[in-house]
């Protein structure tokens, strides 16, 4: 559940371990073990006088005073003059302390205390009771200094009801100096793993439609349902609502989200209409009795550039580029598997193609096993439609495929090898425009696989090398519908796989022998460790091949390299060589190092020699070279001053395409920052203006890429809420993720 900073801070600072919260009811209640003065004397009720450096040690806490008076009875006392109470975690300071340890109350007055030695506050009156219920009048608390803070959270009241488990806050305020910037009169939350309806922590941020305010309600619906509204206001579009439902079920569970804006300024500015903008999307996942489930993920949108003007990214680090509506049913036994799937995402960006929707796809799939035998049948039968049709994507509207395979494997494990053997027949058949079109591709697999190990005082290492025969015959002579299927990426493993695409429209349709080797190394001493892997396919027939590299006889040489030469440094790296035309097809190689000092350094290049078919990337460009270097890097150059700086540039251009740097100052309660930001990015409206679709609009030499140049400024109250982005964010890259 989201819990609220400044309750947080409220909490457990002061009233939990204040009134002695770590000690748990299944604890010993506090007793005094020993008592120490200068002088000791009894008054006529038999009552100790304490006076001189007074000493008491009990099993959790040591008390110190210049005058006591101690009831040994009921294990009660009073300290006068100079109190101090000591645990491990806490320190207070106080004029007077009443307590009785047969009741376990106490009662202090003009008290100020510190925690874990960074929290400070003060209090009038601070009173433990009997019913466990704890009050505090006219208190305060912050994180920066106890003598001159930066900021400071008061409240006139706060109770904790122990049997209700949360508390009650009147009055509360924040201050920045001695001015308040913020006041609400009533506040009552949960403590501990209990939950109550109220305000949670209000949103402040300045973006790039201005101020961005949000302050969301939460209602406590029920033990397993719980409802947010939350009213936003956006400086230079206008008021919004939003809503999120959660629930939780013996048998499903799930979330209702919606966001709407009444009337957006800014985009009626842009393109002249007027009406709402909204979002909305609902997730659920089922469990019936372990036999049937479900999963539902649906999301919609009032417009395609929704998600381009109101989002949660204040710098564009990130972008959604589909809305996703899918629901997939299925009864599961240990040996069947039934399905049945609807499909459907689309594209928010309109300059690329939409993929197929499923209505529906029913699979089936059938498992049995003896002894080192497996015998598994795999089927599914879809609809598949389009619904926006473009010149550019030479693509039917309608398309019906069935998809049979049948597959019998056989594998055995040796001491120090293994092998395996599989064979079985892919039978797909489509129905396009009232024509049947079939492929029938029978293969055959033969794997071994031997581990060589190699175990010594320093070291441990294992060598294992693969061969791998594929067989492939295929009867297709004419053109298959692509549906779902991509090219895969270029790697060690997927040089093993049968298919060198995705989906089950496009078939390798070579037959090959697969060489290769894993070699991993690691030190017993140290968390050295090194991973490299070297493979080829080597083509028997003199067909063109469908792979990446274009070479007749064989692929290209893939390798992988992962090194870890330290806990703060390490290497990961990946080639695609093509030897015949000594050239590299594809590649990175990435560096990373983190320090405990707060530096840390990225620095990556990658390379690929063309892209996507051009049936997957509609682009001008789409058969340049890629060559890119990203660096990024947070350098504290002062005790409290770091700067910090991202630069990707494609080096096939000679043009930076990200540029950023800046630097944030920060001290015990405060974080200010200031970054400048110059990047490009795509376009997704200006095209509007010129062309009819944005397909045009490209066959025209529209470029939709854009610069953007934008100066950001992050400020943060320490542990109590952001105005603005996190560092680490900020210089985060989808690359070296």
């Amino acid at each position: 559940m989201q819990n609220n900073t400044i309750l947080r801070i409220l909490i457990a600072s002061a009233i939990y371990l204040l009134c002695f919260g770590h000690i748990s009811a299944d604890q010993e209640p506090i007793k005094v073990e020993s008592i120490d003065a200068e002088n000791v004397s009894t008054d006529e009720l038999g009552d100790l006088k304490l006076s001189g450096n007074v000493y008491i040690k009990t099993n959790y806490l040591e008390f110190w005073s210049q005058k006591a008076t101690y009831n040994n009875e009921n294990q009660s006392f009073i300290l006068e003059g100079e109190v101090k109470v000591l645990s491990k975690n806490l320190s207070i300071d106080t004029n007077e302390l009443m307590a009785n340890l047969s009741s376990q109350t106490f009662f202090l007055s003009k008290t100020s205390f510190t925690l874990l030695d960074r929290t400070f506050g003060k209090a009038d009156k601070f009173s433990v009771l009997a019913s466990g219920n704890v009050e505090l009048l006219n208190t305060s608390f912050n994180n920066c200094s106890k003598d001159a803070p930066f900021w400071e959270i008061s409240a006139k009241k706060i109770t904790l009801l122990k049997d209700e488990q949360n508390v009650v806050i009147r009055d509360i305020s924040l201050k920045i100096g001695k001015v308040p910037v913020f006041y609400f009169p009533y506040l009552r939350a949960a403590i501990g793993k209990e939950r109550l309806s109220g305000f949670l922590t209000p949103s402040i941020r300045q973006g790039k439609d201005g101020l961005d305010l949000s302050l969301p309600y939460y209602f406590n619906i029920a033990t397993n349902q719980d409802l947010t509204i939350t009213p936003r206001y956006i400086e230079e579009r206008g008021n919004g609502l939003g809503l999120s439902y959660r629930y939780l079920g013996n048998m499903n569970e799930g979330e209702i989200s919606l966001f709407g804006l009444a009337k957006d300024r800014k985009y009626k500015q842009e393109t002249g209409k007027k009406s709402s903008r909204w979002r909305g999307s609902w997730s659920q996942s089922s469990n019936f009795d372990n036999k049937i489930f479900s999963e539902i993920k649906y999301e919609d949108a009032s417009d395609e550039f929704y998600f381009r003007d109101v989002n949660d990214d204040l710098i564009g680090n990130t972008r959604k580029d589909y809305l996703q509506r899918n629901v997939n049913i299925w009864w599961k036994t240990p040996k069947i598997k039934l399905g049945l799937s609807l499909k459907e995402s689309q594209s928010l960006n309109p300059f690329s193609l939409e993929d197929y929707k499923s209505v529906p796809l029913i699979s089936l799939s059938a498992f049995k096993k003896r002894n080192d035998l497996l015998f598994i049948f795999s089927s599914n039968y879809g609809v598949f439609e389009q619904e926006r049709i473009n010149s550019l994507s030479q693509r039917p509207e309608r398309i019906k495929r069935a998809f049979f395979q049948p597959e019998l494997r056989y594998k055995k494990n040796f001491n120090s090898s293994d092998f395996s053997f599989s064979l079985g027949s892919e039978e797909t058949i489509y129905r396009v425009d009232n024509k049947k079109i079939e492929r029938s591709t029978p293969w055959l697999e033969i794997e071994y696989k031997v581990y060589l190990e190699k175990d010594i005082n320093e070291s441990y290492s294992l060598l294992t090398p693969i061969v791998k025969y594929i067989n492939i015959k295929s009867n297709a002579h004419k053109k298959n519908p692509q549906i779902d299927t991509r090219q895969r990426s270029q790697s060690f493993q997927n040089l093993y796989k049968r298919n060198w695409f995705s989906g089950e429209d496009l078939v390798s349709d070579r037959n090959r022998v697969i060489l290769g080797f894993e070699h991993f190394v690691s030190s017993k001493r140290s968390v050295y460790n090194n991973y490299f892997s070297l493979g080829r396919a080597f083509l028997k027939e003199k067909d063109q091949p469908l792979s990446t590299s274009g070479v007749i006889n064989h692929s290209a040489l893939v390798g992988e390299f992962k090194s870890f030469l330290n806990d703060r440094t390490w290497l990961t790296g990946m080639l695609d060589w093509n030897s015949t035309e000594s050239q590299l097809n594809s590649g990175f190689i990435n560096i990373a190092h983190e320090s405990d000092t707060g530096f840390n350094l990225n620095i990556r290049s990658s390379y690929r020699k063309s892209v996507s078919p051009s049936y997957l990337v509609p682009w001008a460009d789409h058969f340049e070279p890629v060559k890119n270097i990203e660096f990024s890097s947070q350098w504290p150059v002062f005790e409290n001053l770091t700067v910090f700086a991202k630069l990707k540039k494609d080096l096939e251009k000679s043009s930076s395409s990200d540029i950023l740097y800046g630097f944030q100052y920060s001290n015990c309660c405060l974080k200010a920052g200031l970054m400048k930001r110059k990047w490009k990015e795509q376009d997704y409206f200006s095209w509007q203006v010129n062309y009819s679709d944005p397909f045009s609009a490209l066959s025209n030499g529209y470029d939709p890429i854009k610069e953007r140049d934008n100066i950001y400024i992050f400020l943060e109250f320490k542990q109590m809420g952001r105005l603005g982005k996190e560092i680490s964010d900020v210089i985060s890259s989808t690359l070296l993720e």
